[in-house]
């Protein structure tokens, strides 16, 4: 196996999918690493093979550089698609994730799109400009990344040749589907959320909480969003 292993895919791309299945191939793997976000030399590292979800999109460059001949995988979908998932996400999948908890999510929606709320514009731009960026990224090196809908075919196959493993007898795993059932205690916690820390562009929904930018050792690219700071 390499170094590590790095899905780099955008959410909402089968990134929770794509996680377990590198775990069925016995790579010990974090599916969200929120701790990179502040600090991309976090220990976590060293405690597991394979990463997925966000921030992996934002720290790639860097865990490139600090881990020589690790694997890249870049999870896809069908743009629309994508932006009607994203739409889930930052709507509906709000309440059932209770995004409200943690001002973590909104910092790192903020670094992707310049938005804690869904806009489709911002969203579709940062889709064409991140994919851009990887496939320029990669130009020279074709054989690092794999770029994969996990919606087509069989993905067992692409993904046990990338990783030189045996393709497993278990199905490829399917999770965290956009229509996700949101029960009423996910309203209740949802809203208390909201009363207990009211929430603005500039703030996360903690009151005493504003977004936060990423760790500052990460190369900042053209797509990317800086929260403002605040003068005085």
């Amino acid at each position: 196996m390499p170094a590590k292993v790095f899905a780099i895919g955008l959410h909402r791309t089968g990134t929770t999918s794509l996680a377990r299945a590198l775990s069925i191939l016995g790579l010990r793997t974090r599916d969200f690493p929120w701790r990179l976000f502040d600090n991309v030399e976090d220990p976590i590292l060293n405690e597991f093979d394979a990463f997925t979800d966000n921030p992996m999109p934002l720290v790639y460059p860097y865990l490139d550089g600090m881990f020589p001949g690790s694997k890249f995988i870049l999870t896809t979908r069908q743009e629309e698609e994508w932006l009607r998932s994203v739409e889930w996400l930052f709507r509906k999948g709000r309440i059932r994730f209770d995004l409200e908890r943690n001002g973590l999510a909104d910092s790192i929606h903020f670094a992707l799109y310049g938005a804690t709320a869904f806009d489709r514009r911002r969203c579709a731009q940062t889709y064409s400009a991140y994919h851009a960026e990887v496939a320029e990224y990669f130009r020279d090196r074709p054989q690092d990344l794999l770029r994969i809908d996990l919606s087509l075919g069989n993905p067992w196959e692409a993904l046990a040749a990338f990783l030189d493993a045996e393709i497993p007898a278990a199905p490829f795993p399917e999770s965290n589907s956009r229509h996700q059932e949101i029960q009423l205690a996910h309203y209740i916690q949802h809203y208390r959320s909201l009363l207990r820390r009211p929430r603005n562009r500039l703030t996360t929904s903690m009151a005493d909480q504003r977004l936060r930018p990423l760790d500052s050792r990460v190369p900042l690219r053209p797509w990317m969003h800086l929260p403002e700071v605040p003068k005085g």
